[in-house]
């Protein structure tokens, strides 16, 4: 009883110490959001780029990967 008495006071205040705001998160959350969408934009133009590339050399056997 005594052990518990004094673990739970201090992992309580440690959790209390240790938690991010939850407008922290959501601007993190929202950050992360606009890079997923930036790097996903740059997977399509890639993707658009070698397609023409593709395109443009099309002969049988030729093929980019």
């Amino acid at each position: 009883m005594l052990i518990t008495s004094k673990i739970r006071p201090a992992y309580s205040n440690f959790l209390m110490q240790s938690a991010v705001p939850i407008t922290d998160l959501g601007k993190a959350f929202n950050e992360t959001r606009l890079s997923l969408n930036a790097l996903d934009n740059k997977i399509k133009e890639f993707t658009k780029w070698r397609d023409d590339i593709d395109k443009s050399l099309s002969r049988p056997g030729i093929r980019l990967i």
